[in-house]
């Protein structure tokens, strides 16, 4: 499908309009106390320093149980990035006392800092014990919102915590609770490797079966979703294969695409051409923009390899919406449902427009 340049303004102009309408919608839904925390994020957010004082506070101050060490680095933080803004006054004098006073008592005064770094996580993070998670899924079942459970963790050191990760899964599929979860195919295997792609392949498809079966058996969903650059074909081939066979002909699940890559309309026209032959339930495709940008950069720079995804936003952004105009074709809809992961409102707008023209 070619766009003419004209219908692509157009386009975008109407989804400028539309994004812009959802932003005032949401800021008359906001409560007082969403407000003040905005204000706070908004702080955040456009002072550098203060993002990367939060980032190097929660990522690496408390990977000590010493709290002598945890209180050196985070003075460490504090030299060299200065004290958070959009903290309240409590918590700026809190950090000037920590500076001055944390060589002589750490003991007293770590404890209030993992409670504040706590609070900081648990914007974008929940606590997965089975109590506190309890309470937020109920609450987000009352308001009508399906959650998409994803654990935290995705690295592991062999294979007795690729059985635990299974376990878990399989035990959050059992749960009536949780209707939905994402899963990293890195988790239930320790030693992935593209070298040995066959191999690979072979141990995997066992517990992924595994996990199909219980979401079968339950009326679960299973999302599959990507890391690194190097874990979509294999992950892709896996998704592919084993919804072909026919034990699960008649469930649906769902696989991540990622827009910084170059070769993901490639993915997805392959994925739509299977969805069309299966023969079965639909699939569901998740599109997101991709989250290891840093990584992949990192590691191909130390390597001498190509970089492997977009080095820019603006060549991410563009590839989501060609993305969307491939996925959301009103002939796809028997066979394929799009998930839109995204922040960005356009890119929502631009969605709902779509959906809305292909309805």
């Amino acid at each position: 499908m070619i766009l003419k340049v004209e219908e692509i303004e157009k386009r975008g102009q109407k989804a400028a309009e539309l994004a812009q309408q959802l932003y005032q919608a949401s800021l008359e839904e906001m409560t007082p106390a969403e407000k003040k925390e905005r204000t706070k994020l908004h702080l955040l957010i456009q002072e550098p320093n203060s993002m990367a004082f939060i980032r190097e506070l929660t990522d690496r101050a408390f990977r000590s149980h010493n709290t002598w060490k945890v209180a050196k680095t985070v003075r460490n933080l504090l030299q060299r990035y200065g004290e958070p803004k959009g903290i309240s006054w409590v918590e700026k004098l809190y950090f000037k006392l920590f500076y001055q006073l944390s060589p002589f008592f750490a003991p007293l005064l770590v404890p209030p800092l993992k409670v504040f770094a706590k609070a900081q996580a648990e914007r974008v993070i929940l606590p997965g014990e089975r109590g506190p998670l309890k309470h937020h899924l109920e609450k987000r079942k009352k308001e009508g919102v399906r959650v998409n459970l994803n654990r935290l963790g995705e690295a592991i050191l062999g294979e007795e915590d690729a059985t635990d990760r299974l376990e878990t899964y399989l035990q959050d599929l059992k749960d009536p609770e949780i209707d939905y979860i994402s899963v990293k195919l890195t988790t239930l295997y320790s030693q992935v490797s593209v070298l040995d792609f066959d191999k690979t392949i072979s141990i995997l498809e066992k517990p992924l079966r595994a996990l199909y079966r219980v979401a079968l058996d339950k009326g679960k969903f299973v999302n599959l979703d990507m890391e690194e650059w190097r874990d979509v074909e294999l992950t892709k081939k896996l998704f592919i294969d084993i919804l072909n066979e026919e034990e699960f002909r008649n469930l649906e699940a769902g696989i991540v695409l990622q827009s910084y890559l170059p070769t993901a309309l490639g993915d997805l026209e392959e994925l739509i051409e299977f969805a069309k032959n299966r023969k079965g339930a639909p699939i569901k495709i998740r599109l997101v923009k991709g989250a290891n940008l840093g990584m992949e950069t990192i590691e191909s720079s130390k390597k001498g390899w190509p970089l492997a995804t977009y080095d820019n936003k603006t060549e991410v952004d563009a590839n989501f919406i060609v993305l969307l105009e491939k996925a959301l074709q009103k002939e796809h809809a028997p066979y394929l449902k799009i998930g839109v992961g995204s922040h960005n409102l356009f890119t929502i707008a631009y969605a709902l427009l779509l959906r809305r023209k292909g309805s």
